[in-house]
C-alpha cells in the first residue's frame, strides 16, 4: 500500500470568528484521548504516515475561556471537541463558516464529508464512492448518503476527487447550505438546516442562482485578498521552484487559486479581469512530462497557473500578455531560450513549414498556448501525436493555429545501444475556429493534466 500522510490541519472561517483544527497524537502534537503520550510502537507515530486518532476542535476566536476552562492552541474558547471514530478515515481538509458549521473531509479508501453543527453534533455524512448514484444508504442517528463524482481517481493512496474544486457555505431563504463543486462542474449540495443531500437544482431554480452568486462572490473575495498582497505573493513564487524558501510562508489558500481562475471564466466574471492580470507574470512550475515534439533528453515543463488563467482570460475576450505557458528543459533547471510577448505572432504562423524543428518553431512563435498528446493504436503499437496550439483574437473571433508533431519512425535494425536519439516531425499544420469556446475538452485537459 502506498503511504498516505495525514498532517495536522486547520481552517479559519472567512471573517476569522472560528478556527477548526484536527490534530493527531501520531504527529506528536497532542496526547491520546486517554491522556497517554504516543509511543514508538505505534506505526503512525514512528513513521509519520497513516496517522489516526485525530482530535477535532472548534475554537471561537472572539471569546476567551473562563478560569479553569480549556483554551485552543492559539487561545480562544473551545466550543466543542470531537475524536475520530473507529470507522472513519483521517482528515485531509477542513472547512468552517462564520456561523460555526463545520465540514470534515476525510481521505482514504472510505472518504467522506461529515457535517458538524455549531454545537458539535454530527448531522450528516456523505460517502464518496464510485457506485454511480446518489442516494441515502442509512437512516439512523444521522442520515448517511452515497455520492459519486463524475471524475474519481482510484489509486493505491486512496480515492481522489477534489483537485481544482471549490467549496463554500451560503444562505438561502432561511436555510443554510454547503456546496462542493468539482473541477468538471458537478456539485455536491447539502442543506445543512435539513441534514439532506440535494440533487443539483435546475438553472431556473432560485437555489441555483443563490449557489452561483455564492461562487462568484467567493472567487472575487479570494482573488482580491491576494491582489492586495502581490509583493508577498511574488516572493513566494520567485523563480527557483522547490528550493524557494518563500514557499514555507505561503498562505494555504493558494491551493484554491486554480479553481478561482477556472470559475472566473466559467461565470464570465468580467470584474475579475484586473485581478487575473495580476497573476500572469507569476512563474511557477507545476510538473514536468515528456514531449513527442522534443523527444529524447528534453522534458516539457508545465506552468502551475498560466494554463487555466490564460484559458479563462480568453473566455472573457482577453488576449494574454504573452508569458510562456510551457518551457522545455533538458535537466529541470535550464530552459530552452525562446521569446515571450512575441510581436505579430499571428502573421508569423505563415512562416511555419513542415521541415522545421520544434526548436525553430519555438524561436519563431514562442511557447504554445496549449499542448496536448493524443494516443492512437496502430496494430499492436501505441503511438502518440502532440498538438501545439496557438490562439489568436481578430475582432471578436478566436482562431486556433495547430501544429501536429509525431516521432519519426526509426530503423528497428539498430540495437538499443547504438540506436540514435528519437526525432520528431511536423505531420499537419492547420487553422480553424477555436473549439474551446464551445466545448470543455481543452479545459478538462488543462485541469486533469
Amino acid at each position: 500500500m502506498t503511504a498516505i500522510f495525514y498532517s495536522d490541519c486547520k481552517a479559519t472561517s472567512p471573517k476569522g470568528k472560528f478556527t477548526l483544527e484536527a490534530r493527531s497524537p501520531h504527529n506528536g502534537t497532542i496526547n491520546h484521548r486517554d491522556g497517554q503520550p504516543p509511543a514508538e510502537n505505534e506505526f503512525g507515530f514512528k513513521y509519520r504516515e497513516h496517522q489516526s486518532n485525530f482530535r477535532y476542535r472548534l475554537i471561537d476566536n472572539t471569546r476567551q475561556p473562563s478560569s479553569g476552562q480549556m483554551n485552543g492552541s492559539d487561545g480562544g474558547f473551545i466550543v466543542w471537541e470531537r475524536w475520530q471514530e473507529d470507522d472513519e478515515d483521517s482528515p485531509h481538509e477542513l472547512v468552517v463558516s462564520d456561523d460555526g458549521w463545520s465540514i470534515l473531509r476525510t481521505h482514504g479508501f472510505r472518504p467522506e464529508l461529515i457535517a458538524v453543527s455549531p454545537v458539535g453534533e454530527d448531522t450528516l455524512r456523505v460517502r464518496i464512492d464510485g457506485a454511480g448514484s446518489e442516494h441515502a444508504i442509512r437512516s439512523g442517528s444521522i442520515p448517511v448518503y452515497s455520492w459519486s463524482p463524475d471524475y474519481l481517481e482510484f489509486s493505491s493512496a486512496g480515492l481522489y476527487w477534489t483537485e481544482h474544486s471549490w467549496r463554500f457555505f451560503f444562505p438561502h431563504q432561511g436555510s443554510f447550505y454547503f456546496a462542493w463543486r468539482t473541477s468538471c462542474g458537478q456539485c455536491l449540495l447539502l442543506n445543512l438546516s435539513a441534514s439532506t443531500l440535494l440533487p443539483t437544482p435546475d438553472s431556473s431554480d432560485p437555489l441555483s442562482q443563490a449557489m452561483i452568486e455564492g461562487e462568484k462572490q467567493g472567487v472575487i473575495d479570494l482573488l482580491s485578498s491576494f491582489t492586495e498582497r502581490m509583493n508577498e505573493v511574488r516572493n513566494w513564487f520567485r523563480r527557483g521552484t522547490s528550493e524557494n524558501t518563500g514557499r514555507e510562508e505561503m498562505d494555504p489558500q493558494v491551493r484554491f487559486l486554480t479553481a478561482a481562475f477556472h470559475l472566473a471564466g466559467v461565470h464570465r466574471l468580467t470584474s475579475a479581469i484586473p485581478l487575473l492580470r495580476k497573476w500572469e507574470e507569476i512563474d511557477c512550475r507545476s510538473r514536468c512530462t515528456g514531449s513527442d515534439a522534443m523527444p529524447g533528453s528534453w522534458w516539457l515543463e508545465v506552468q502551475c497557473f498560466r494554463p487555466i488563467l490564460h484559458h479563462s482570460l480568453r473566455l472573457l475576450g482577453q488576449e494574454p500578455l504573452g508569458y510562456a505557458t510551457y518551457h522545455f528543459t533538458p535537466d529541470f533547471e535550464r530552459r530552452f531560450p525562446m521569446p515571450e510577448h512575441v510581436p505579430n505572432r499571428q502573421a508569423k504562423t505563415a512562416q511555419v513549414r513542415p521541415e522545421m524543428t520544434a526548436e525553430q518553431v519555438l524561436q519563431l512563435l514562442g511557447s504554445p498556448d496549449h499542448i496536448q498528446s493524443v494516443w492512437r493504436q496502430e496494430g499492436e503499437i501505441h503511438r502518440t501525436s502532440e498538438h501545439w496550439e496557438y490562439d489568436f483574437l481578430s475582432g471578436d473571433q478566436w482562431t486556433t493555429f495547430r501544429i501536429t508533431w509525431e516521432e519519426k519512425k526509426r530503423d528497428r535494425s539498430f540495437d538499443r545501444k547504438n540506436r540514435p536519439d528519437p526525432t520528431s516531425q511536423i505531420t499537419q499544420i492547420e487553422t480553424e475556429p477555436s473549439s474551446w469556446l464551445h466545448t470543455d475538452k481543452r479545459v478538462s485537459n488543462i485541469l486533469r493534466g
